[in-house]
């Protein structure tokens, strides 16, 4: 839903559905809504993860996780390198893909 491409007469369409132009008309709710619903989504991954972590290495409650938080930095991690796939998908961006990948591995 957001990811635009430039056509030759210098309109941004969408990749998929050539017919809509790039934020006009009702491209602009939907590109609204879909910010707002993974944003939403975000929140609720961090808030679901972080309310089963429990600090006690021997916990005896088996719905407990002890890795919770570094799951929430997985799920963090993987939806900012898709919106960076998503947007810097080109030729251009290659050296700052290659960093990012680089650097969220060692992490």
């Amino acid at each position: 839903m957001l990811y635009c491409v430039s056509e030759a007469d210098g309109t941004y369409r969408l990749e998929i559905f050539r017919e809509y132009v790039c934020w006009t008309g009702t491209h602009i709710i939907h590109a609204t809504l879909c910010i707002a619903i993974s944003i939403l989504f975000m929140s609720i991954c961090v808030i679901a993860t972080l309310s089963f972590f429990d600090n006690s290495l021997v916990s005896t409650d088996y719905g407990a996780k002890v890795n919770a938080r570094a799951e929430t930095f997985d799920i963090m991690v993987e939806i900012i390198l898709n919106y960076v796939y998503t947007f810097f998908n080109s030729p251009d961006y290659q050296w700052l893909l290659l960093s990012l990948c680089l650097m969220f591995s060692y992490m």
